[in-house]
């Protein structure tokens, strides 16, 4: 059976365990200077300050699973990107790009911070109802790859310069609560 059902911290299990490494390969993401801990303690699991610097920039990570039962489990997380590429970026993460489908035209390094909470079900998939989050993106010096989308941004945001394309500087944030963005 390949269904995912919860995982249960035993009440019983406190530790701390300190996490480094030198080199990691997750999937395809090289990850190198890996640090970070791993705390358990009254059926909370949280992973805390995990750091690594990647091929795609530098990433820093907290996350916390609270399972005090089957069904009552949460989930959150702080997540911050630094120096990534708005590509590899969206490759993470492809839900963004049916929120800010403007980010496919776009090329250049951005920061990234994400946070969220959620409740999850006894097979650990989000409820949706339940999710708020937070996302923070920021850029300096990204370039328009596609001109006639360019000329139709700089129209309709009046840029003083229709001919340079390029975004001096773009903060994007948004929050998701109630199911709404």
């Amino acid at each position: 059976d390949t269904t995912l059902g919860a995982i249960l911290i035993p009440g019983n299990l406190n530790a701390t365990i300190s996490l480094r490494s030198k080199n990691i390969l997750y999937g395809d993401m090289y990850m190198k200077k890996f640090k970070g801990d791993l705390l358990i303690h009254d059926r909370v699991m949280n992973l805390h300050e995990l750091n690594a610097k990647t091929d795609m920039g530098s990433a820093r990570l907290n996350a916390l699973y609270v399972a005090p039962d089957v069904n009552n489990l949460k989930f959150s997380f702080d997540m911050g990107l630094t120096d990534i590429q708005v590509g590899k970026f969206i490759k993470m993460i492809p839900q963004i790009d049916s929120i800010m489908p403007l980010l496919n035209s776009v090329d250049g390094l951005i920061n990234a911070d994400l946070a969220a909470t959620a409740n999850l079900d006894s097979t650990m998939n989000i409820l949706m109802p339940s999710l708020k989050a937070a996302v923070k993106l920021e850029g300096q010096d990204l370039i328009f790859m596609d001109a006639q989308t360019f000329k139709k941004v700089a129209r309709m945001l009046l840029f003083k310069n229709k001919d340079r394309n390029v975004i001096d500087k773009m903060t994007v944030e948004l929050l998701v609560d109630n199911s709404q963005m």
